[in-house]
C-alpha cells in the first residue's frame, strides 16, 4: 500500500476505500449542450423541486391581500424599437439578478410581453440574440415565457409572491412547471365557476 501503516486490520471494504480514493478523477458539472447555428450554448440542467418547495410556490399563486410594494412602471416605451426595448428589459433583469426577486420576475414578464409583441417570437428572439450574442439567452427566454403563461392575466399577483424566483422557474423541470400551470388553472377554474353562481 505504498509504503503506509495501516492501523486497522484489513479487509474488503477498506481496500475498495484506499483504491478508490487513489483512482479517483474529479467530474465536472454536467451542463446540457445546445447548438443554435453552429454555437455551442451550455445551459444549467433542469432542477427537481421537491414537494414541500412546490407547496409554497402554489400558495403563492393563490396568495390574497394587498402588497407593499409599489409598482413597477415598464421599462420601455412602446414606441422605441423592438431590439431597443428588449436590450432595456434585459439590462435590467441582468443588474437586478439575485438583488430583488420581484424586480426580476416583473422585468421577466415585460421581456415576454414584448416578444409577443411580434409575428413570430421564438425566430426574432433567435434573430436577436444571434446579432447580439447575448449570454444565457435560453434561461432568460424560458424564465419569461414561464413567467407570462402564470402571470398574463393578473399581473399584480406577482408582487405578492414569496418564494418563486425568476431562476426557480427558468431551471425548474417541464413536469414541476406543468404541475404549477395545471393547479393555477383549476383555481381560476373554481374562482369563475364561484363568480357565476
Amino acid at each position: 500500500m505504498d509504503g503506509k501503516i495501516i492501523q486497522s486490520p484489513l479487509n474488503g471494504s477498506l481496500l475498495k476505500l484506499y483504491h478508490e480514493r487513489n483512482t479517483w478523477k474529479p467530474r465536472k458539472k454536467k451542463r446540457d449542450i445546445q447548438s443554435i447555428n453552429s454555437k455551442t450554448i451550455y445551459t444549467m440542467p433542469p432542477r427537481a423541486i421537491n414537494a414541500q418547495t412546490m407547496l409554497q410556490f402554489k400558495q403563492d399563486l393563490i396568495n390574497i391581500g394587498a402588497h407593499t410594494i409599489k409598482q413597477i412602471d415598464c421599462p420601455y416605451n412602446l414606441s422605441d424599437p423592438w431590439e431597443e426595448s428588449v436590450s432595456t428589459v434585459l439590462q435590467h433583469l441582468k443588474t437586478m439578478q439575485k438583488k430583488n426577486r420581484i424586480m426580476n420576475l416583473v422585468y421577466g414578464y415585460y421581456l415576454e410581453k414584448l416578444i409577443q409583441l411580434v409575428v413570430t417570437p421564438r425566430s426574432k428572439w433567435q434573430e436577436y440574440i444571434d446579432f447580439r450574442e447575448v449570454t444565457n439567452s435560453y434561461y432568460y427566454y424560458l424564465g419569461a415565457t414561464r413567467i407570462y403563461q402564470l402571470f398574463k392575466h393578473d399581473l399584480t399577483q406577482i408582487y405578492k409572491m414569496l418564494h418563486l424566483t425568476f431562476n426557480a422557474l427558468s431551471r425548474m423541470k417541464v413536469s414541476n412547471f406543468q404541475e404549477l400551470t395545471h393547479y393555477l388553472q383549476s383555481i381560476e377554474e373554481v374562482v369563475n365557476t364561484v363568480s357565476l353562481s
